[in-house]
């Protein structure tokens, strides 16, 4: 058994989880989008809420899939470069007011 490829599929099975809640509403999907940032918080559940994040932003790197994911899951994904040395832009979730 390939733990990496556990780890994959349980990191899709948790992107799959999250998107799910995010249909209902904005409102749904800011929920959604707090419990997972009140899982950074906790050092026992840091490092899964990362790679949820991670996962999520690697499944909407595509423009269109951007534009149906605010479409349907009631978010989009926003880069930042706030320093072109950096490794890569700061990518922020922004929900419908």
């Amino acid at each position: 058994v390939n733990p990496e490829g556990m780890a994959a599929s349980d990191d899709n099975k948790d992107v799959d989880a999250f998107l799910a809640s995010c249909t209902e509403s904005g409102d749904a999907a800011y929920g959604a989008a707090k419990a997972v940032l009140e899982r950074l918080q906790a050092p026992a559940s840091c490092a899964a809420a990362r790679r949820l994040l991670g996962s999520i932003r690697c499944r909407f790197t595509d423009p269109a899939a951007g534009q149906n994911c605010f479409q349907t899951f009631h978010f989009r994904i926003h880069d930042v470069i706030l320093d072109p040395h950096l490794q890569g832009p700061l990518s922020r979730l922004i929900f419908p007011v």
